[in-house]
């Protein structure tokens, strides 16, 4: 087992195969029981995961790295979790640097889905004191969680983002409806107008819900937003229900490799409790737009 640093109270090292079970029970402690996405038994072999022991051996911690949702220059970092009784003595610190450290060295953007289901925002704020900067919320994206919190709501997640080179926002151009409009500039974007895209417009990527055994998550669909048809797709989209979810700055490659920004917009079969989605005080104003959208 390859060991990558200890200190105190932790060594951290390579997770493994035989590290599945444990990792899986500290996923059912945090989040329920019936914890719907437990780790395969060969799992590990495809993610870049890292477990925290305490001194007696025991696996207190876990998070991973792995590749985002086809999008070749992008990681995706979570997974994060720390047993209740170990928390405040620096594991999680630990975990997503390590991680930052190894899609910086590997020249990749990470992105990451801190959850929303605490009202203390402990994930959101571990991730904003690590450079991360927030695109969105994603509502209602994962069944199953947390029930005794969120009852049959599924839990929502924020959508961050951590570049180590550059703007996570680049000189494009933009097209979106008026109620959109003024959303990437309040969520960072600091460069007005921009450059015109010499590819055709890719087309819309959907992605299908997040489904337990019982409950099933919201849609989400992307779509590019450097071409003029972006906005009559979204406004489309808005009429069959569709709303705002987070944008994905950069994250689109064209077949010439051009690189594009994504809206993501979600949809959802049931009523969403805003009142179940936890944000920082930062977000209050993102949040507060989405009830009104809704």
């Amino acid at each position: 087992m390859e060991k990558l640093v200890q200190n105190s109270e932790f060594v951290f090292r390579r997770a493994i195969r035989d590290d599945v079970a444990v990792v899986n029970d500290l996923c059912r402690g945090e989040y329920g029981e019936n914890y719907p996405y437990p780790i395969a038994p060969n799992g590990m072999d495809h993610v870049n995961g890292v477990v925290a022991q305490n001194r007696d051996g025991e696996v207190v911690g876990f998070a991973r790295r792995a590749s985002f949702h086809g999008h070749p220059e992008t990681e995706e970092f979570g997974g994060l979790v720390v047993k209740p009784e170990c928390r405040r003595h620096g594991a999680a610190r630990y975990l997503i640097d390590h991680h930052l450290a190894g899609a910086r060295e590997a020249g990749k953007v990470m992105v990451s889905e801190p959850v929303c289901y605490d009202a203390r925002g402990a994930s959101q704020k571990l991730h904003d004191a690590k450079g991360f900067r927030v695109q969105g919320i994603e509502p209602a994206k994962y069944p199953e969680l947390k029930p005794e919190t969120l009852g049959r709501q599924p839990e929502s997640v924020t959508f961050v983002m951590r570049r180590f080179e550059g703007e996570i926002w680049n000189n494009r151009r933009i097209h979106l409806p008026p109620r959109y409009s003024d959303l990437p500039a309040r969520l960072g974007r600091t460069e007005t107008g921009g450059h015109s895209m010499r590819s055709t417009f890719p087309g819309v990527v959907y992605h299908n819900p997040c489904r337990g055994k019982e409950i099933v998550g919201a849609e989400f669909v992307d779509v590019p937003v450097n071409w003029p048809e972006a906005r009559r797709t979204i406004d489309d989209l808005i009429r069959q229900g569709w709303r705002f979810s987070c944008f994905l700055p950069g994250l689109g490659l064209t077949h010439s490799g051009e690189k594009f920004d994504f809206i993501r917009l979600y949809r959802h079969n049931q009523p969403i409790d805003f009142g179940l989605i936890h944000v920082l005080p930062s977000l209050d104003w993102l949040k507060d737009f989405m009830v009104q959208d809704a």
